[in-house]
C-alpha cells in the first residue's frame, strides 16, 4: 500500500489516463518519481495486503485474493505474455486485478486486467540505461544537452507511448515519445542554476 491506502499507482494513473491512446497532459514530472520510488519500496518490501502466497517450482507470486479468485484469463494471459517474471503479486479490487513485478529491463511493471480477466494496459518504468535506444536516439535528436532521468511507457494493445522525463542546468522537461515523434508535453523551469 502506499500513502494513506491509496496504491503509488493510483497517483500515476492521474497522469497517465487512456483516451484514444494519448497520455493526459497534466501532472507533474515529480509525483511519478515519488510514486515510483514508493511503488519500488513497497514491491521490495511485499505488500501489507498480500495475505497469501504461492509456490511451484521457481514461480512464486503473492496475492491479496486467493488463487480461485484470481481470474483464470488474466492469469494465462500474463504467464504467456510474461513466462520469465516470477515473483509478481496479484491485486483484486473494484475495477479489475493487478499485477505488479520487475523486470530485466524495467523497474517496475504495472498490468491492469478488467473484471473478466481481459487486458486492459501495461504501465512500466525504466531506468535512463534501459531505456530502448530508438527512443533515447528520438530524444537525444532533439534534446541533446539534456539528461534523462528516467522513463515511463504505457501500452494499451494497439500502441506504445513513452513518457520520459528530462533536465538540464534549468528546466525540466516532460517529452512524449509516440510512432518516432516526440513533444514536450510539460516544461518546468529551475532556479538551480542560481544557487
Amino acid at each position: 500500500m502506499g500513502i494513506e491506502g491509496y496504491y503509488p499507482i493510483q497517483c500515476l494513473n492521474s497522469i497517465f489516463m487512456k483516451k484514444r491512446g494519448f497520455i493526459k497532459k497534466t501532472g507533474f514530472p515529480v509525483c511519478l518519481g515519488i510514486s515510483l520510488i514508493i511503488s519500488m519500496q513497497a514491491l521490495g518490501n511485499g505488500s501489507k495486503d498480500s495475505l497469501y502466497s504461492y509456490k511451484e517450482n521457481d514461480n512464486f507470486f503473492t496475492s491479496n485474493v486467493m488463487l480461485n479468485e484470481i481470474s483464470t484469463r488474466a492469469f494465462r494471459h500474463f504467464k504467456r505474455t510474461y513466462p520469465s517474471v516470477s515473483k509478481e503479486e496479484w491485486i483484486k479490487d473494484s475495477e479489475g486485478f493487478s499485477v505488479i513485478f520487475t523486470t530485466n529491463d524495467s523497474m517496475y511493471c504495472r498490468v491492469h486486467y478488467g473484471p473478466a480477466g481481459r487486458f486492459l494496459e501495461e504501465f512500466s518504468f525504466y531506468r535512463q540505461k534501459n531505456i530502448p535506444r530508438n527512443i533515447k536516439e528520438s530524444i537525444k535528436n532533439m534534446y541533446g544537452d539534456y539528461s534523462i532521468l528516467f522513463a515511463s511507457s504505457m501500452n494499451d494493445g494497439s500502441e506504445i507511448i513513452f513518457n520520459v522525463t528530462l533536465v538540464d542546468k534549468y528546466t525540466v522537461r516532460t517529452v512524449e515519445v509516440s510512432d518516432g515523434e516526440v513533444k514536450t508535453i510539460n516544461e518546468y523551469r529551475t532556479d538551480l542554476a542560481d544557487k
